[in-house]
């Protein structure tokens, strides 16, 4: 007996799978949205208008960090490394003197490199000596003590010390959402309706809601690279030469509202 078998054209098949992962993807549930409180709401609403609201308060900074530590260059890497040992020790006991805790005192980076000496003729090179290098980040509670521990961190590492960037922001960013939220929501609703008039159409309510932040945002750095020759005395780093500022806490709103007709 001769079977005869039947070969579905490409375009149709294809159209079937289509339509049966649509179906699929329209079977999934939506969750509903509460922007109030924060949480985050996914819609399989694709069509409609899609913007983006952004809220910003403009606060006073509460917390200023500080990247700083040592570094020592010798010949070999163990005079560097006892170089360098020493010279954080009396670093962090400068910390401790000014009252800081050693949970505000985080490494950042410890790093032991060669150095290299270089020949003119031929460009060949070899090792020269060792760099030893330990940068921690102190978190300051008291922004007015910026001038005075920099001072005092700079007085006891002595010629290996490195001050490497300060900067202000805001510990506790959070406290300042609702203010946010409430005006990256009204953007949103602005520029939604702006849009709708353009085209001459009327909007439901958003059937997507993503809340976002960047921590950028509360970030303010005053000062990269900063230079500070030792030894260095408080009345030499003035508190006027650190000014906090302001800086900004923004949220995103980031919204689809389908359109009625």
């Amino acid at each position: 007996m001769k079977h005869t078998r039947f070969l579905l054209p490409a375009a149709l098949l294809a159209a079937l799978t289509v339509v049966g992962l649509s179906g699929c993807t329209g079977a999934a549930a939506a969750t509903t949205a509460n922007v109030t409180t924060g949480q985050v709401t996914i819609s399989n609403q694709q069509d409609g208008f899609w913007v983006t609201g952004e809220g910003k308060v403009a606060v006073t900074p509460d917390i200023a960090n500080i990247n700083l530590g040592v570094s020592s260059r010798e010949a070999s890497v163990a005079d560097s490394m006892t170089k360098t040992r020493d010279a954080m020790n009396k670093v962090l006991t400068a910390l401790k003197a000014d009252k800081i805790d050693s949970k505000d005192i985080q490494t950042q980076q410890y790093n032991i490199s060669p150095t290299y000496s270089y020949k003119p003729m031929g460009g060949s090179q070899t090792i020269s000596g060792y760099q030893v290098t330990n940068i921690v980040n102190v978190k300051l509670r008291d922004i007015t003590k910026v001038s005075a521990v920099i001072a005092d961190v700079t007085t006891a590492g002595g010629d290996l010390t490195q001050i490497n960037n300060v900067n202000f922001t805001v510990e506790d960013p959070t406290q300042y959402y609702k203010d946010t939220r409430q005006k990256a929501i009204a953007d949103a609703d602005h520029k939604a309706q702006k849009l709708a008039g353009l085209y001459s159409v009327t909007l439901g309510k958003p059937t997507y809601v993503l809340e976002s932040s960047s921590n950028e945002q509360f970030y303010n750095q005053i000062n990269h690279g900063l230079a500070i020759p030792a030894p260095v005395t408080t009345m030499s780093l003035s508190s006027s030469y650190f000014n906090p500022g302001s800086t900004d806490v923004t949220l995103y709103i980031q919204a689809s509202y389908p359109v009625l007709k």
